[in-house]
């Protein structure tokens, strides 16, 4: 299994790449991109909210949660005062942390249903409705934000696979195939929580908003022609030198 740093330099790495390409796509604004940055990031290091190690898990708890709470900042800067924005960055910080987070670590069990691949969907399709529903971000916005997030979601689950296999000694640890995985099923609580989560991930796809734009972009042949045209200085002059 991968370790924490190892997990948020790759998460890092993937979400600059992320909005880099997106940004050539010239379909984000750099706030727009600065957002989708962060919350990717948030994305490669949220499944280690199951982590058995209370150091480890304590630690991961107030990095995301300082995170939301700045990205929320970030998100609603203009519409509130500077007091107001005060005010509600403690209360969301206390509720994340005190609340949502010790709530996850109390029923979840390491390796468990956190570690797979409906989850990582079923947090990517929550995200997206709240942000639409509640932070008022338009339908596509909001859709990437939530595909972007459930990607590097998946990328930590992928990377932690692959550490279960040693090369050198040629052979796959125990732990291969409990993160990248559809569901669980060892005993009777982990059948209804494969159970809950799906039915979860079903409601929150049939009231998502409509992610007919998001693929109306990524299909179009401009969107592609425009990350085409650059990729490379169209003048052959590097760095404007």
């Amino acid at each position: 299994m991968a370790n924490f740093k190892t997990h948020i330099t790759i998460a890092t790495i993937s979400s600059a790449l992320m909005s880099e390409v997106l940004l050539s796509m010239a379909i984000l604004s750099p706030r727009e991109a600065l957002l989708l940055f962060g919350l990717g990031v948030i994305g490669g290091i949220t499944p280690d909210i199951d982590s058995d190690n209370s150091t480890s898990a304590q630690l991961l708890f107030n990095i995301i949660s300082v995170s939301i709470t700045t990205l929320w900042i970030f998100m609603m800067a203009y519409h509130y005062s500077f007091v107001e924005m005060i005010l509600i960055s403690v209360f969301s910080f206390v509720v994340i942390r005190f609340g949502f987070m010790s709530i996850i670590s109390f029923v979840s069990v390491h390796r468990g249903m956190i570690h797979s691949i409906p989850v990582a969907v079923t947090i990517g399709l929550a995200l997206t409705s709240t942000l639409h529903y509640f932070f008022l971000l338009n339908e596509f916005f909001s859709w990437l934000l939530g595909v972007v997030f459930a990607l590097n979601y998946l990328i930590h689950l992928l990377t932690d696979e692959l550490f279960s296999i040693d090369i050198g000694n040629r052979k796959i640890k125990k732990s291969f195939g409990t993160a990248f995985k559809l569901f669980r099923f060892k005993s009777l609580s982990d059948k209804i929580y494969t159970l809950i989560i799906y039915l979860i991930l079903s409601i929150l796809y049939y009231v998502a908003p409509s992610n007919e734009l998001f693929f109306d972009i990524f299909s179009s042949k401009e969107t592609w022609i425009e990350l085409k045209a650059n990729l490379l200085p169209s003048d052959d002059i590097w760095f404007n030198l």
